[in-house]
């Protein structure tokens, strides 16, 4: 976005021209007085936050410049540091450098950067990703679990959380879905693999026993593929290989331990957030997130 460099530019303070830029993107809202029937206007106040509010000119009703937005969700930290924080989100800065660069607290940063994930799991359930995938289109997946491991053995024993994911290879980079499951039998994954897949998908595996004659019991899958990992990581006689998703668990784990601990009742949002960064976020993820947050918060009657 030509815009971004402004950013840098409003974060010492509030400025109407940063302002303006806001409503022309749809993140804030002309707001309209329902009890008189007409649009608000904005107005400089000195004694609030951002230096603005809306203001009925007949009425003389007063309401946030964030009212019905979604930086309404923190109310006490500047307008500028939140957009530039979307944007640190948007390319991936480590939250802890994100805290330091904006003299945030490390507590606010997280809650910004977790209310735009469950942004992106809003979007990801609204408009799914998938199903993906169909005749002669080859789709692989695997599973992996997520745990921690103990410095010398010692502490607490980590739960194990295991993933399942599939990924299509119709795309460069590879784009999939991902969730968490309980248990990696054949009454958990048939019933994924299934719903995510189209009917005439080619279907490339490991040897695990859930996959065993997954045609029978995944229609949609119309020829299954399997390389023995005990052997080889590639098949060198058919190629077959589980490699563009083991690429993904890398990804995953990177961030999941760059993170430190995620809770188990967050980890999903945190892969729907992966997922909405391949198939949603692209080259442009902020002008995406931009997108998502009009979407989502466009009510201007107050």
């Amino acid at each position: 976005m030509q815009n971004i460099l402004q950013l840098a530019q409003v974060v010492c303070g509030p400025r109407r021209e940063f302002y303006d830029w806001l409503l022309t993107l749809n993140v804030l809202h002309t707001l309209y007085c329902g009890m008189c029937g007409i649009n608000m206007e904005l107005k400089e106040r000195a004694t609030h936050i951002d230096g603005y509010q809306w203001k009925c000119p007949r009425c003389l009703i007063r309401r946030s410049l964030r009212t019905n937005s979604f930086f309404e969700l923190f109310p006490k930290t500047p307008l500028s540091k939140l957009v530039v924080l979307i944007y640190f989100w948007s390319v991936e800065v480590l939250q802890v450098q994100a805290s330091t660069m904006l003299g945030m607290t490390p507590q606010m940063v997280g809650k910004v950067c977790r209310a735009l994930r469950l942004l992106c799991s809003r979007d990801v359930v609204d408009r799914p990703v998938y199903p993906f995938g169909g005749p002669n289109h080859v789709c692989k997946c695997d599973e992996t679990v997520i745990s921690f491991k103990r410095k010398y053995g010692r502490g607490r024993i980590s739960r194990q959380r295991w993933v399942f994911g599939q990924v299509t290879t119709a795309f460069q980079p590879c784009r999939g879905y991902y969730t968490v499951v309980n248990k990696r039998t054949r009454e958990v994954l048939a019933p994924i693999i299934q719903e995510v897949l189209q009917p005439g998908s080619v279907f490339h595996s490991d040897d695990w026993g859930a996959y065993r004659n997954i045609t029978a019991h995944a229609p949609n899958v119309s020829s299954h593929r399997v390389v023995v990992h005990k052997d080889y990581f590639v098949d060198p006689v058919t190629g077959v290989n589980t490699q563009e998703i083991e690429s993904t668990w890398a990804r995953v784990k990177r961030m999941v331990k760059s993170k430190k601990r995620i809770p188990t009742a967050d980890l999903q949002s945190h892969l729907d957030e992966v997922m909405w960064r391949q198939w949603r976020g692209e080259k442009c993820p902020f002008d995406n997130m931009v997108l998502l947050i009009s979407r989502y918060y466009r009510n201007t009657t107050i």
